[in-house]
C-alpha cells in the first residue's frame, strides 16, 4: 500500500500486488518511483518504509535517482523491532511465556474469568501476535493486578474449581497458583523480572505510542535514543547474580546500538537541532547533529542556498 502524507492530511494512493513478482529492492523502488512521478517529484520530500533490508536498499536507490528526496525507516516499526529483540532475550521470553500462560488459563475458563472479575475492575490482557509492545502492556497489567490475582487463587471457589479439572489441567492450575503466590522459585523470578521488563521498556512503549499518534515527534527521536541508552545503563536489570545482571545489560546495550543504527539518519539530527525544547541543553554529539542539519537542508534547499545562508549567519 502506498500512502501520501502531509501536515494537513494522510491519503491512500494505491495498492500493489506482488504476486508473481521478484520482491527485491529494484521492484519496490520501481513501484515507489512510479508513484513519485505521479504526484510530482517536486512535491515529495521524504519516503518512509519499514526497516526490512529490501526496503532499505530500495530507499537508497530512490535517493540516488531523486537527490532531494530522503528515505527514512519507519520509527514505529523500528521501536517495535527493538522491543521484539528485548522480548526474545531468554530471561525476558521466559517471563513473557509464563505470564501468557497465566492470562490464557484464567481467560479461557468462564469460572476463573468470573472469579477474577470479582476481585479486579481491570481485565487481563493478551499480547498480540505482530505488535511486540503488547507483550509489555500485558506484563504491565499483570503487575498492576497482582493483588487481585492473589485473591483469586486464594478464593475458596478457586479450590473447588481445581478439584473438578482433569489431572493435566489441575496440575497446570497448581503451577499457576504457585507462580502467582510466589511459592515457587519460578514464580518469584517471574514477578521480579516482569517488573524489570516493564520498567525497562516503558520509555520505548511511550515513544512508540507517540510515533503511532497524530502529533509530530521527529524532533524527539534523537534525544530519546540518547536518553534511552542512559536509561539502560542505569536500570536495575535483576538477575540471580551480579554476573547475570551484567550479561543482561551488555546484551541490551548491543541491541540498542543495532536499532540506533536504523534511526541514525540526518533528518532526526536536523529535527533535534531545530526543536526549541532542546535549545537550552548541550547538544548530544554536536558535530554529528550539525552535519545532519546541513545534510537535510542541502536536500531540501540545495547546497548553494545553504552555503549562502551559512555565510550570512
Amino acid at each position: 500500500n502506498v500512502m501520501w502524507s502531509s501536515p494537513d492530511a494522510c491519503m491512500f494512493l494505491s495498492s500493489h500486488s506482488s504476486e508473481g513478482e521478484v520482491k527485491d529492492a529494484t521492484w519496490l523502488a520501481k513501484v515507489l518511483s512510479a508513484k513519485i512521478e505521479e504526484v510530482g517529484p517536486e512535491n515529495v520530500v521524504m519516503v518512509v518504509t519499514d526497516n526490512a533490508s529490501v526496503c532499505v536498499a530500495a530507499g537508497k536507490q530512490l535517493e540516488h535517482k531523486y537527490p532531494h528526496i530522503m528515505w527514512v525507516g519507519c520509527l514505529a516499526h523500528c521501536l517495535d523491532l527493538l522491543i521484539k529483540d528485548i522480548c526474545k532475550q531468554p530471561w525476558a521470553a521466559h517471563v513473557i511465556d509464563l505470564c501468557r500462560t497465566i492470562v490464557k488459563f484464567i481467560k479461557q475458563h468462564d469460572k476463573t474469568r468470573h472469579l477474577f472479575s470479582t476481585h479486579s475492575a481491570l481485565q487481563l490482557l493478551l499480547p498480540g501476535d505482530t505488535r511486540f509492545a503488547t507483550a509489555i502492556t500485558t506484563l504491565e497489567r499483570l503487575v498492576k493486578v497482582k493483588e487481585a490475582l492473589v485473591l483469586t487463587v486464594r478464593d475458596p471457589e478457586w479450590a473447588k474449581f481445581k478439584k473438578r479439572l482433569p489431572k493435566q489441567r489441575r496440575d497446570r492450575a497448581k503451577l499457576i497458583e504457585q507462580a502467582i503466590l510466589s511459592k515457587s522459585e519460578e514464580g518469584k523470578r517471574m514477578w521480579a523480572d516482569a517488573v524489570v521488563l516493564v520498567d525497562l521498556c516503558h520509555p520505548m512503549v511511550t515513544m512508540l505510542r507517540m510515533a503511532d499518534g497524530q502529533a509530530p515527534c521527529t524532533g524527539e527521536v534523537y534525544h530519546f535514543m540518547y536518553t534511552l541508552q542512559e536509561h539502560v545503563k542505569a536500570a536495575d536489570l535483576g538477575g540471580r547474580s551480579a554476573e547475570e545482571g551484567a550479561a543482561r545489560r551488555s546484551a541490551l546495550e548491543a541491541l540498542l546500538l543495532l536499532r540506533w543504527d536504523f534511526l541514525h539518519q540526518p533528518i532526526y539530527a536536523a529535527a533535534y537541532a531545530l526543536n526549541p525544547q532542546f535549545w537550552h541543553q548541550n547538544l548530544e554529539d554536536e558535530n554529528e547533529v550539525m552535519q545532519g542539519l546541513r545534510s537535510t537542508l542541502e536536500n531540501l534547499l540545495g547546497p548553494d542556498l545553504v552555503n549562502v545562508a551559512l555565510q550570512e549567519s
